[in-house]
């Protein structure tokens, strides 16, 4: 067994479950700390201080995100990294515990090699490669030892089923919508950096709701910037009219933000969104790394190039042709042939979105009827949607 010499703080009410997570831990090399709510977690933080934290969603006392949020307000244990874990799938609980400072989020029935690269990237444990197939064979093996003390219904509640996931993709026509928030250095010489930090985590669970709520996927979460999708996993009709329209609540929440920073500061924070559409190979990229859903594909390369736009085009919704050809009777448009040095984009092919009209989206019947996702969704197929 590899001595990994580190602690694990398991977070979890159901005594049975608890245990399981907790052979499982020590049988990688992790020592474990074991509470059953949150009070008594808080109790066992003044005198222990564990390596990591993995906390469940559900508890008796106090929920997960309240846990969470009491860790990373006091001073001494802000810096103790916490994984969330829930029977929730919904990418929406992930979301909200990354932006309320988790690092990250696991999914019940556990994964072992979920579980394992989260844990290493967490406490940045370094495992030489011969020794990871070992430890997770050795753990397989120990399930021989659970069965003995566990129904196989309660182990599968915990860890399910242990085959790895098919790698493959698909290509599919969608839509991604970029947010990028700015103005954040700015507001770091006006404030304090731990107010900035709460106030961006704010925001961007703010922001993962908008999305949720509008029928989108969020890909990407990388400091200032999100990366949300329409179409993928999942198709509704009218993806791309959804993205146009969570981007406009998006820029109506920026003023509510502005007016929220305006009691404390005159700094404010800009928030620009910009949505190119196209074909996307999208899937798992490899077994170890199941937990991410790879986008590649023209539009994603677009989206990082329109980064490159000036400052003053951050207050306007920005779009490429393939979005205006699918949603070009729903919305006034002005063509900004002066962007054409942009990688990836000729002139007549970036666009600001001046008006949206509401009075056409509204006669819309169906806007959301949910599409069983196909292979390969022609262009001009999708357009007649």
């Amino acid at each position: 067994m590899v001595n990994l010499q580190k602690t694990i703080m398991i977070v979890e009410d159901d005594e049975i479950q608890n245990d399981i997570l907790s052979h499982i831990l020590i049988h990688m090399g992790y020592n474990t700390i074991q509470s059953r709510n949150g009070k008594n977690t808080l109790k066992l933080l003044e005198t222990q201080k564990p390596d990591l934290i993995i906390i469940d969603l559900n508890m008796p006392d106090i929920t997960g995100f309240q846990l969470l949020k009491e860790i990373k307000d006091k001073p001494a244990l802000s810096n103790i990294p916490v994984l969330m874990m829930s029977i929730d799938s919904s990418d929406e609980s992930a979301i909200l515990s990354i932006s309320r400072g988790a690092e990250g989020f696991i999914h019940k029935p556990i994964k072992l090699h979920e579980l394992f690269v989260k844990i290493k990237n967490a406490i940045k444990v370094n495992i030489p490669k011969s020794d990871v197939d070992l430890l997770l064979k050795n753990i397989r093996n120990k399930n021989i030892i659970l069965s003995e003390k566990y129904s196989p219904e309660i182990i599968n509640l915990v860890l399910g089923d242990q085959n790895e996931q098919e790698v493959g993709a698909k290509y599919t026509f969608a839509s991604i919508l970029s947010i990028r928030l700015h103005g954040l250095s700015a507001l770091i010489h006006q404030i304090d950096s731990d107010k900035v930090q709460s106030i961006v985590n704010e925001a961007v669970g703010d922001i993962s709701k908008i999305i949720f709520k509008s029928r989108g996927t969020i890909n990407l979460i990388v400091n200032d910037l999100i990366i949300s999708t329409f179409g993928i996993p999942v198709v509704y009709d009218k993806d791309t009219i959804n993205a146009l329209l969570c981007a406009e609540e998006i820029k109506n929440y920026e003023k509510d933000l502005n007016r929220f920073l305006k009691s404390i500061t005159q700094q404010k924070i800009e928030i620009s969104t910009t949505i190119t559409s196209g074909k996307l190979y999208h899937g798992i990229v490899s077994a170890i790394q199941k937990i991410n859903n790879s986008l590649i594909g023209t539009p994603l390369i677009r989206a990082f190039n329109l980064e490159k736009l000036p400052d003053s085009e951050h207050e306007f919704i920005i779009i490429d042709n393939n979005t205006r050809e699918v949603i070009q009777e729903y919305i006034n448009i002005e063509d900004l042939p002066q962007y054409s040095n942009i990688d990836c984009f000729q002139p007549h092919e970036i666009y600001r979105v001046t008006k949206i009209l509401h009075d056409k989206i509204i006669n819309i019947t169906n806007l959301n009827k949910q599409y069983t996702p196909l292979d390969s969704v022609g262009d001009e197929g999708y357009k007649k949607l």
